[in-house]
């Protein structure tokens, strides 16, 4: 159902269970949005396919922020809180991106990001490998709704733009691969490309 985007607040929720039913008496678990007029639609963000939820919440333990669900109002107290995993969450390791002489023979290194969702503003960390993996296999030590996982190729040596010969590419360039790899990126943690502007950082340009 369309709705003007006036309408729609720019908050985003997440349920558990036990407040909301689709049309078709299902129950709804996942994350929702709602518009000025009280209502309660199905996703982040409001398109013609969001469904208007059934709100099956007795108002008398409602609150504003979503309902009685103890696990959901346990996310929101989180979302509230300066630590953007949560309460009693340990802090994440950052990582000062660095390159190495091995890194550089090879051309290329890894690199690896947490996004924190509960953010108010946009913001990312580069953490080492080594959190990374941690926080992949071991999705109970921090609640995973609040933050997203990326990795990437990082080209650190190179043309600044591809070179070609015959139509066949014969030199990567590190603007244009490392351009590749965001752009890739992007397609699993939004925002990324606004984090990583600089695209030639830490390379070394060669002819």
């Amino acid at each position: 159902m369309y709705i003007p985007k006036g309408k729609i607040e720019s908050k985003q929720y997440y349920t558990y269970g036990g407040e909301f039913q689709l049309p078709n008496g299902s129950e709804y678990i996942g994350f929702y949005h709602k518009d000025t007029f009280g209502n309660n639609w199905t996703e982040k963000e409001h398109t013609s396919f969001s469904i208007k939820l059934i709100d099956v919440t007795p108002s008398i333990i409602k609150d504003k922020n979503s309902s009685h669900d103890p696990q959901t109002l346990k996310y929101n107290k989180i979302s509230q809180t300066s630590n953007l995993l949560g309460p009693d969450a340990q802090s994440i390791p950052k990582l000062n991106f660095f390159v190495t002489t091995d890194d550089y023979i090879v051309g290329y290194k890894r690199r690896y990001f947490i996004k924190y969702n509960a953010s108010k503003q946009l913001k990312f960390d580069e953490i080492s490998s080594d959190t990374y993996k941690s926080l992949k296999l071991d999705t109970s030590k921090y609640h995973t709704i609040m933050y997203n996982l990326v990795s990437l190729m990082w080209r650190v040596r190179g043309p600044l733009e591809d070179q070609y010969k015959d139509n066949i590419l014969i030199k990567p360039g590190v603007y244009s691969s490392n351009q590749r790899s965001v752009n890739e990126a992007e397609k699993t943690c939004s925002g990324i490309s606004l984090y990583l502007v600089n695209l030639t950082e830490g390379a070394i340009i060669e002819p």
